[in-house]
Parts: structure tokens; C-alpha cells; sequence
């Protein structure tokens, strides 16, 4: 599976998913399994960080990190740099 999962302001986005074209600058950002941009490195978190806030609007938040229902918009996601020895 060539998708990682997004995360935007520490958090693992629903309906996003993003891919790396290799040996290229590009990459491929992909909503709900259906809808594809094409964006390089540089401008790719501009796009996610928009397009994460537009699902959780979409969905009555009132942005990413929203708190504000029973549940948080989307989960927060802790990583790990190194694994311990």
C-alpha cells in the first residue's frame, strides 16, 4: 500500500490519505478514495492543513483540533522518532 496516513496539527485526518511519486517532488494527496491532487513538497502541508479543516467543518466542527462534540473531529497521534534499544 503505497498511502501513508495525513496528520495535521497532531492529528490522524479521516478520508485523507497521501503518496509520494518516486524520484520526484511530487506528491499525490487523495480524499475519500476518489478525488486526487497532484501537489509538489513544498505546498503539500498548505493543502492538507486546508483540506483537513474543510472535512471537519464538513462534519460540524468547528475545526481540526475541535474538541466540541462527544468526540474529537480526529484523533491525536503520538509518534515515536527512535525506537528504544
Amino acid at each position: 500500500d503505497p498511502y501513508s496516513i495525513v496528520i495535521v496539527e497532531g492529528r490522524e485526518i479521516p478520508l485523507l490519505k497521501a503518496y509520494e511519486k518516486p524520484d520526484s517532488d511530487e506528491v499525490v494527496i487523495v480524499l475519500d478514495g476518489r478525488f486526487s491532487l497532484d501537489t509538489n513538497k513544498k505546498e503539500m502541508q498548505q493543502w492538507l492543513w486546508l483540506m483537513a479543516n474543510a472535512i471537519a467543518i464538513g462534519q460540524g466542527y468547528s475545526h481540526v483540533g475541535a474538541e466540541s462534540k462527544d468526540q474529537p473531529f480526529a484523533p491525536q497521534v503520538h509518534t515515536l522518532t527512535e525506537l528504544p534499544k
